[in-house]
């Protein structure tokens, strides 16, 4: 610990440590998140070098009490060494929220973010500061409707960074998917992806009609990534880590949305005795940082798949480890083809319903139309 981080940690006014913090920020050449971490480590040695001087005094003065047989005065003793030690830790009482504290929070809190379906946008928008969840049974396009909402993100938001981390297919499918999505091209109305792998491998520059369209998708994928409007990637990082990550991409600035897909695949870095208790300390986490960082933090969930082929409910989503308590949004889908096996029709509906908003309208739902070949999801006129 350096002598102006240990002169930090000694002032007790608070005025005067946020004055001398700015002037450290001001003399130094480091950014605002780098010297408040690393303040925020120095306060945290010296609380515990003071907690430690603290209990090793009382503890001198229990022994004495306790030896001789004065037990009613070694258990005030140790309370009193409770509480001290707290209040050292930097436990302390809440301050007032004062109207200026909170004027400035709503000018700091970015806006919501449009989804880039205006049937959608009318009833629910990804919230800021929150976690939104996007819940689905297996097959029924849950990582599809994230790449598409992704997708519309990066042409709604040119200023905008978005991230994007799978933990379940490798980074090189989910470039494809996405650039076959902006294309919108259908090369083989069976096996489209493969068509697009192979379109990579021997096709590129292609003059006709569809590889034009394809070429113009992949210059702006490639634009995208130059800027740093992009990230994707498939390290399956613990909990712990990504929130870490997730902290360091912020301090990039710009940050428009993050997108994990999907919950449960995360590992809570050690296990606890129950899968539900995991993805609580998981949920627990990432809601954690967007309140922190102030940004919308996409989270795909997986419902099981249900007896009766029902439209997914809240209370699917509880069985799911209570993940809906710390979302603000959250959208189930529903692809009826899906549930009934029918891979007869390219086209089929998609229905997006709101489960639970607490910025605006919830139990409702927005038809749309999920082209399975394209992996193009588009939006049906009529809202129910």
């Amino acid at each position: 610990m350096c002598i102006r981080d240990r002169l930090y940690t000694e002032l007790e006014d608070k005025i005067l440590a946020k004055s001398f913090r700015d002037s450290l920020l001001k003399a130094s050449a480091l950014t605002e998140e780098e010297l408040d971490g690393r303040l925020e480590k120095a306060s945290q040695l010296a609380s515990s070098r003071r907690a430690q001087a603290l209990l090793e005094n009382h503890i001198l003065d229990i022994q004495k009490k306790a030896q001789a047989g004065d037990l009613t005065g070694a258990e005030a003793e140790m309370s009193k060494a409770l509480r001290e030690v707290r209040t050292t830790r930097g436990i302390e009482a809440p301050e007032p929220y004062l109207l200026e504290d909170l004027a400035e929070d709503i000018i700091s809190t970015p806006e919501a973010l449009s989804t880039g379906w205006d049937s959608l946008d009318k009833l629910a928008k990804i919230p800021a500061g929150a976690l939104t969840i996007i819940a689905g049974r297996p097959g029924q396009g849950k990582t599809t409707f994230q790449l598409n909402l992704l997708d519309n993100l990066l042409q709604l938001y040119p200023d905008k960074r978005f991230y994007y981390f799978s933990y379940e297919e490798a980074r090189m499918a989910i470039a494809l998917k996405l650039i076959m999505i902006r294309a919108g091209v259908l090369l083989n109305q069976n096996s489209n992806y493969e068509a697009y792998v192979n379109y990579m491998k021997t096709k590129r520059g292609s003059v006709d009609a569809s590889g034009k369209k394809i070429e113009r998708a992949l210059g702006e994928y490639e634009k995208c990534n130059s800027a740093g409007r992009l990230l994707i990637c498939d390290e399956m990082y613990p909990v712990e880590d990504l929130a870490t990550v997730i902290s360091l991409l912020n301090q990039r600035g710009d940050t428009g949305a993050v997108i994990v897909d999907y919950i449960q695949k995360i590992s809570p870095g050690q296990a606890q005795s129950q899968r539900y208790l995991d993805i609580k300390l998981i949920s627990s986490r990432l809601v954690e940082r967007a309140v922190k960082l102030k940004i919308p933090i996409i989270l795909g969930a997986q419902l099981g798949r249900g007896t009766d082929g029902s439209k997914p409910k809240l209370e699917n989503l509880r069985e799911s480890g209570d993940i809906e308590q710390d979302a603000n949004l959250v959208l189930s889908l529903y692809t009826k083809a899906v549930e009934d096996m029918d891979s007869s029709k390219a086209e089929v509906p998609m229905e997006v319903s709101i489960l639970k908003n607490r910025a605006g309208a919830s139990d409702r739902k927005v038809d749309m139309v999920f082209n399975r070949p394209a992996l193009k999801i588009t939006e049906k006129a009529g809202i129910f």
